[in-house]
């Protein structure tokens, strides 16, 4: 029988300058008396398996940290307390670049990261914050970076495939730059899901570049549990498309010039679901949603959608939902949504379809149309009065005990085994409510296990 040999991890430690650390090179800074005193230091000494652990204080950069192993990267005592720098105007790179598609990033804040074209530190200048080929960051907080083409996080999957990204539980703000702010995948044209956002705030991030967002540039991957608000750009909060997905989402107080909410705007977009669209606004295109057709459209489905308080300044858009162009190829589908109280310029505040003919809408509760809705292939089980929600002024968007879309959807068998936006059973008494919440009834009785 053969034996295999294992070899025990090491941990390698970082303290700030005048800490513990007394950057013990030859012994690989492997207890806290012979820490580093840079966290470059102890990722380049750390190999395959190992762990570097970052303890409190700020860290100020010189060049970007470099990180190629399969690793973990975490912090002692996690964002509050752990600092990278990216130390600008004094230094111009980024915070953090990683190749290594099986490392972990924990537990850090990442501010000041600073690049623009011509940067020779890797990746262009895309992300001033993070650039990603695959792996995992966690519970970060990447803020006030600016990259002359994206701001805070950009994640690539090349070769195409081969790489997925994970970003959990991180906060995503204030960060700049020319085609997105937030975060941005690379495009990936050749199907499946590159990469996973989930448990994150994506806030007051800024984009400049027509056609492009201040919150998320989405392309192949799938965003989950997160909020998306109070980011402007051309499109304000995300540009979809490429395969992604948008599941159980709050998607409100974003502003643009073309989109506030979401546009899609290439295609095969599988799901937008079960997600608040609210207080959004654009100048001159829809508030709340967008899609165009386009040449590589495939099927759109737009499911469980809460779409209200969305605003447009224009007199030929919608502030709720705008259907724009007949190039797309298969099936537009709205689905048990509500789409009400959004104003625009125009006659057509709520719902708009220019020139769609591929579009089903089923078992909806929108605002009076005035025929928007032609020339759309099938129109089923529209209720046209309103949806009485509980409190709109206070943001309370669930539905009240009189409310009309109570047991008014339509059955699709994702629904047995998925939650509504507050996280309750989505089919909880047989019959699919409309809107991003479940309707729970006064004395309902909770098992707990």
């Amino acid at each position: 029988m053969a034996l295999t040999l294992s070899v025990a991890a090491d941990t390698h430690y970082v303290s700030m300058p005048g800490g513990y650390g007394t950057n013990d090179t030859a012994g690989g800074y492997t207890n806290w008396e012979g820490a580093a005193t840079q966290i470059q230091w102890a990722v380049t000494a750390a190999v395959d398996g190992d762990t570097v652990l970052v303890t409190n204080g700020t860290y100020y950069l010189t060049n970007q940290i470099v990180l190629t192993n399969s690793i973990t990267l975490q912090s002692v005592n996690g964002p509050g307390f752990t600092f990278i720098n990216g130390n600008y105007p004094a230094y111009s790179n980024r915070c953090l670049f990683w190749s290594n598609k099986t490392a972990t990033v924990s537990g850090f804040t990442m501010s000041n990261g600073y690049i623009v074209a011509g940067y020779a530190g890797g990746g262009n200048a895309y992300a001033g914050g993070v650039y990603m080929y695959g792996g995992t960051l966690t519970n970060c907080h990447i803020c006030n970076n600016y990259g002359q083409y994206g701001g805070g996080i950009q994640m690539m999957d090349y070769p195409v495939g081969q790489r997925t990204s994970y970003i959990l539980n991180c906060i995503i703000n204030s960060n700049r730059g020319e085609y997105f702010g937030g975060a941005s995948y690379a495009q990936n044209t050749g199907g499946g899901t590159a990469g996973y956002i989930k448990n994150c705030v994506i806030s007051y991030n800024t984009a400049t570049t027509a056609g492009y967002p201040g919150g998320v540039n989405q392309s192949a991957e799938h965003i989950y549990n997160s909020e998306i608000s109070y980011n402007t750009g051309p499109i304000g909060g995300i540009k979809a498309g490429w395969y992604g997905a948008i599941y159980e989402c709050k998607i409100i107080g974003n502003s643009g010039t073309t989109c506030g909410g979401v546009s899609i705007t290439i295609g095969y977009l599988s799901n937008l679901r079960n997600c608040l669209i609210r207080n959004n606004r654009a100048t001159t295109g829809a508030g709340g949603v967008a899609l165009t057709g386009n040449a590589y459209g495939g099927p759109q489905y737009m499911r469980n959608l809460t779409i209200v308080s969305n605003s447009t300044d224009s007199s030929d858009n919608a502030g709720g939902i705008y259907f724009y162009n007949t190039t797309g190829k298969t099936t537009n589908a709205l689905y048990n949504s509500i789409v009400y109280f959004n104003s625009s310029g125009g006659t057509y505040s709520n719902v708009y379809n220019n020139g769609f003919t591929n579009i089903i809408v089923s078992n909806c509760c929108i605002g009076m149309t005035n025929g928007a809705l032609g020339p759309a292939t099938q129109i089923n089980n529209v209720i046209y009065t309103d949806p009485l929600l509980i409190d709109l002024p206070a943001a309370n968007c669930r539905l009240s005990s009189s409310s009309p879309c109570i047991n008014a959807g339509y059955y699709e068998s994702w629904m047995t085994t998925t939650l509504d936006l507050d996280d309750r059973i989505r089919l909880r008494y047989g019959i699919v409510d409309l809107g991003a919440y479940e309707f729970i009834r006064s004395g309902t009785l909770y098992g707990f296990h």
